[in-house]
């Protein structure tokens, strides 16, 4: 199930027999771990959807939802508690009484910390163990797939602080290194994801930058970049801890906000990777679809 947070409540008259479909204007104006505004009353020309429908829309925040102009509300003013749309289910008009109802599923800041707070936790918990070890997998050791993860922090951070959209920055950031204590790496863990959480906050909502070059150079908005760290970490974080034999599941919830994030994305296509199933358990689709499975 898809994390649901309704924020447009209120009083609806009984819909005529006819159940015209009410209109839905959404403009894209914060990136994704910034509030929606509160909701107005839609302007003429806005776009008519069926009476249920579901909107894949570009990394949006909704500005205006309306079922029959009665239903208004603001939404939480956290910016960690506040996911930017990423699809927006529509209802309301079907039957009497029930307001518009918003599907988020961006994976978020407040995810990617959760989730450095989970890899953290289960590498420090194994944090005496021979990091020598196959990560999973990967050929490489455990201690060098960490480091890498790291990396894959840090890297995003870049592309989107350099601005550029022509190329990757001429310029790589530094990691911990050969032969890391472990409890170095998970430092440098959470030093990453704070490094690439500020980026993403300080940018503003239509800020572009190279977010990967193959197969074809493309530029994304901020909240891309969340999910692109987020999804090596994600990747790597099982990868030590299949390597080192320590339990890691996270939440259904945030990793079915990153699959439908990066349902549609190249990565998918990459060899020995395959499209993501888009049905079932979202930790177990992400890791198949990876080519590795719930114990490697």
């Amino acid at each position: 199930m898809v994390a649901r947070q309704v924020l447009g409540s209120g009083s609806l008259p009984q819909p005529p027999l006819d159940r015209t479909p009410f209109r839905v204007n959404l403009n894209r104006t914060a990136p994704c771990c910034r509030p929606p505004s509160a909701l107005r009353t839609p302007r003429a020309g806005t776009t008519r959807v069926p009476e249920r429908a579901e909107i894949w829309v570009t990394s949006c925040i909704p500005t205006t939802v309306s079922g029959y102009g009665a239903a208004r509300g603001r939404a939480p003013a956290s910016p960690h508690s506040t996911p930017a749309l990423r699809t927006a289910e529509l209802r309301g008009c079907g039957a009497a009484g029930l307001a518009p109802t918003i599907t988020l599923v961006t994976f978020t800041c407040s995810d990617l910390e959760a989730l450095t707070g989970l890899v953290g936790d289960a590498w420090l918990s194994a944090a005496d163990q021979d990091w020598s070890v196959r990560g999973g997998v990967l050929t490489w050791s455990c201690a060098k797939t960490a480091d890498h993860a790291i990396d894959t922090l840090l890297a995003p951070a870049f592309f989107l602080a350099s601005r550029k959209q022509d190329d990757y920055p001429a310029f790589e950031p530094s990691t911990v290194g050969p032969d890391p204590s472990p409890r170095t790496l998970v430092e440098g863990l959470f030093t990453a994801t704070r490094i690439l959480v500020a980026v993403v906050l300080a940018a503003k909502p239509d800020t572009r930058a190279v977010i990967w070059r193959h197969p074809q150079l493309e530029t994304r908005g901020p909240e891309d970049f969340v999910a692109r760290g987020a999804l090596e970490l994600i990747l790597h974080g099982h990868d030590v801890c299949a390597g080192l034999e320590v339990p890691f599941v996270p939440p259904a919830a945030s990793c079915e906000r990153l699959r439908r994030q990066t349902e549609s994305w190249p990565a998918w296509r990459s060899p020995g990777w395959t499209p993501l199933d888009m049905s079932g358990d979202p930790w177990t689709a992400l890791l198949r679809a990876s080519g590795r499975t719930d114990t490697t």
